[in-house]
Parts: structure tokens; C-alpha cells; sequence
């Protein structure tokens, strides 16, 4: 008897998408409010307490007050003041699960009633457009939005992508990583579409229309893992108000890679490029990598020793968390 194995097969057909390499700005709320983490407070006659220790922590969420829903920052400072000292059940969601925490506001020297804890309720940054297809479903950034005094990835309401316009950049050297400082214009006119996911892989969402630098941008084929080759390729972003092509050279692929967005190694080889940022630097993040006029991945971390080196997760990557 021959030992025969089933395998499982899927036909792919090309796909198509339009490269993006513009940056955009992004904009989410979280569900319900982060807790970044917890301090004392002085009581009002000088004694130091911290009501949250122990109870609350880095990465939980505070979803209600006494079985009222809060989002806001604001919303949380009210029911602590309308509660005053009586007893809270505070609602928190950890690591994915539901629990209940009991806790006492303790009244200030700035007769203000406080629980000691770091809050956020939402983040906003700069980075770049990915891909979009002829319907406006777009993947941008290569990574997830996470927060940067917790490093968890956020867990999103609701989320927005603005126009952005890049008015400086800080090149990056060795230990130093770079940036790209952009102006965010929050007014509806100037928002491009929402954002549904925050994944590890990208943020992914619907456009309302193509934007206008990507309108004459012709679709170019999804290059999947196994037709990503070492040697020369090029990243597309926008630096000084155009949106051009740069050349790097990828020099190791990983398909089994730990860290998802970490499937491709790169080192920057195109000289304007080093001469204007100093290699990869922050806000290039979704910089679509282009291999023999195929889309096969984008750009999503720097290697802070070098700056002319960098990582990138597989455009195959980024459509499967897409979905």
C-alpha cells in the first residue's frame, strides 16, 4: 500500500489594484475609552491615593459607569462627578472579555473627584495609501494603529481617512529614525472615506471617490508571495508634493515571518531618496513596494541602526486581512 495525501488546491485569478504612494491621514475613535495607565491622587487632606492600582491596567477599556455607556473622556469625567464617592461598577473590556470592577472616587484638594487613571479615546496620525481598487476599497499603512505608550493594537469604533499635505521631513540617521510631519484637515471636505479595520496588517476601509492623484493611475496585477524575487524593485510615496517611484533592492523574503509585516527585507538604493529622508522613515508606512509591474507588498518598519533598511509586509498579507 502507497500512503496517498489529499491536498487541497485553490485557482487564484490576477487580480488588479491601483498602487497608491499618497499620503493620508488617519483619524480613529476606540471602543470605549484606553486606559493608558494609573497614578495617585491627593485627597483633601494631603494623603496620597490611588484608587484604580490593581484594578485597573495598561490596554483595559472602560465601556460603562454603573451600567451607563461611556466613550469620551468627557463622558467618563461626568459620571465620575455625578457619582461622587458613592460605589462604581466600572465596565471594563480585557483582553477580549468583559468583567466588572468596583471602585470609590476620592475628592481632590482641587475639590474634584477623581479614580487616578491615563484615559485616550482616540488617535490620529500620518502615513500612506496603499492600494485601492475601481470601487474605493483601499488597504493603507502595511500595519495596524496601535498606541504608543501601551503598544496594543487599538480596538476601533470608528475611524476616518483625510487628505493630508507633508510640510517637512526629518531624515532619519543611525538610532534616530526619521519622520514626515503632515498638516490633518478634519473638515468634511477634506475626508476621502471611513475606516472599518484595524488589523496588525494594514487599516482597511471604503473610499468615497478615487482621489484625484490616483485618477489617471492605471491598475497594475497583484504580484502574490511565490513571484516576489530578490533584486530590484520600487517603492511609490509622496514626499515633496509628487508622487514618484524609488528604487530599492529586496534582499531576503519571509513567508513564515513571525511578525506579519515583516515578510520582506529591503535596503534603499535610489540616492534622491537617501539625499531627501535618509532611507525609510515615519509616515512612509504603506508605501506600495512594485516588483516587475506587480504590486507584492508595502513598506512598514525601519531598522533604526539603519535607516536605509527596511521592512515590508506581502501585499498577499494585506488582502487576506482585508477581508
Amino acid at each position: 500500500m502507497i500512503p496517498i495525501k489529499d491536498i487541497y488546491v485553490q485557482e487564484r485569478g490576477e487580480k488588479y489594484l491601483i498602487p497608491g504612494g499618497m499620503p493620508v491621514g488617519i483619524y480613529v475613535k476606540t471602543k470605549g475609552i484606553l486606559v493608558i495607565g494609573t497614578s495617585p491622587v491627593n485627597g483633601m487632606s494631603g494623603e496620597t491615593v490611588e484608587p484604580a492600582k490593581y484594578l485597573l491596567k495598561s490596554g483595559d477599556y472602560i465601556c460603562s459607569v454603573n451600567g451607563e455607556k461611556v466613550s469620551t473622556k468627557e463622558e467618563l469625567l461626568d459620571r465620575v462627578h455625578e457619582y461622587g464617592d458613592q460605589p462604581m461598577a466600572f465596565g471594563i473590556e480585557r483582553n477580549g472579555e468583559r468583567i466588572e470592577v468596583a471602585m470609590e472616587a476620592v475628592m481632590t484638594q482641587e475639590k474634584a473627584y477623581k479614580i487616578g487613571v491615563w484615559v485616550r479615546d482616540d488617535l490620529a496620525g500620518v502615513g500612506t495609501l496603499t492600494y485601492t481598487d475601481t470601487a474605493g476599497n483601499y488597504g493603507a499603512l502595511g500595519h495596524g494603529v496601535s498606541d504608543a505608550d501601551t503598544s496594543t493594537l487599538i480596538d476601533m469604533e470608528k475611524g476616518l481617512l483625510y487628505q493630508t499635505d507633508i510640510i517637512g521631513i526629518i531624515k532619519g540617521k543611525r538610532g534616530t529614525p526619521g519622520e514626515l510631519t503632515g498638516i490633518i484637515n478634519y473638515s468634511s471636505r477634506y475626508c476621502l472615506g471611513d475606516v472599518k479595520k484595524n488589523t496588525k496588517a494594514g487599516v482597511y476601509g471604503k473610499l468615497d471617490g478615487i482621489p484625484e492623484e490616483l485618477t489617471s493611475e492605471q491598475q497594475i496585477p497583484v504580484g502574490f508571495k511565490q513571484e516576489v524575487q530578490l533584486g530590484k524593485a520600487e517603492i511609490i510615496c509622496t514626499l515633496e508634493g509628487e508622487r514618484k517611484s524609488y528604487d530599492i533592492e529586496i534582499t531576503q523574503t519571509n513567508f513564515n515571518a513571525r511578525e506579519t509585516n515583516k515578510g520582506i527585507r529591503f535596503v534603499v538604493k535610489d540616492q534622491e531618496l537617501c539625499a531627501l529622508t535618509g532611507g525609510i522613515v515615519q509616515g512612509m508606512s504603506g508605501s506600495p513596494i512594485v516588483q516587475n509591474g506587480r504590486l507584492v507588498g508595502a513598506v512598514t518598519h525601519v531598522l533604526v541602526n539603519d535607516p536605509t533598511m527596511g521592512y515590508g509586509v506581502l501585499i498577499e498579507n494585506m488582502l487576506e486581512m482585508a477581508k
